[in-house]
């Protein structure tokens, strides 16, 4: 169960959004009270064309604005389309993405020996 911080006329209900705040990381209290631990990841973001009936670009490009100004490291991927086009190509590149932001070393498994649960726990 949740309390909602905007009642359905979409007015703020002041002593939720109080409380709301502090976990929101759109809000500038929940940025500093999680601020460190956003600042150990590296987020991809996809931004699409801008339509205020489709998208939700302007407030992912606000959102990303504010990360940015707290020294959040945000990947911005701008790609076409409205909300729900080109899902599998946004899947691939966030994938993508993410990869390159790993920094994977590939394994040579040639000559390896598969280890099972059981040998580990010996």
């Amino acid at each position: 169960m949740a309390d909602f911080p905007m009642n359905r006329n979409l007015e703020w209900i002041p002593e939720v959004r109080e409380k709301w705040r502090e976990f929101c990381i759109m809000d500038q209290v929940g940025i500093n009270k999680f601020l460190e631990e956003l600042k150990r990841i590296q987020f991809s973001i996809i931004v699409v064309e801008k339509n205020f009936d489709a998208t939700n670009s302007f407030e992912t490009e606000e959102l990303i604005k504010r990360w940015q100004s707290f020294g959040i490291t945000v990947n911005r991927l701008d790609m076409p389309g409205l909300h729900s086009d080109h899902m599998e190509e946004r899947f691939i590149a966030l994938a993508e993405s993410m990869l390159t932001s790993l920094n994977v070393v590939p394994v040579e498994s040639k000559g390896k020996l598969a280890t099972t649960w059981g040998e580990i726990r010996k």
